[in-house]
């Protein structure tokens, strides 16, 4: 029968770009300003956090910077 062959194992690197931290490196030079998943909660926290004295459920940031800010991350230097 034609075609009737298993195909081989895979065979898994068991070392990746996530577990060796290069992701997260390559991730920072390609694009310095990216939020975390660290960062998105920050944003969360601080966005509950001033809408509690008006009665609201939050305050969204309304600006690129403000979301950068309440992430604990600066924008980055356009390159050129």
């Amino acid at each position: 029968m034609t075609g009737s062959a298993s195909p081989p194992p895979i065979r898994y690197r068991t070392r990746t770009l996530k577990s060796e931290g290069r992701l997260e490196r390559l991730i920072e030079e390609r694009k310095p300003d990216h939020v975390t998943y660290a960062g998105w909660e920050a944003i969360d926290h601080a966005e509950r956090t001033a809408g509690e004295p008006h009665g609201r459920p939050r305050v969204k940031h309304t600006t690129y910077d403000d979301l950068l800010a309440a992430a604990g991350k600066e924008r980055a230097q356009l390159r050129r």
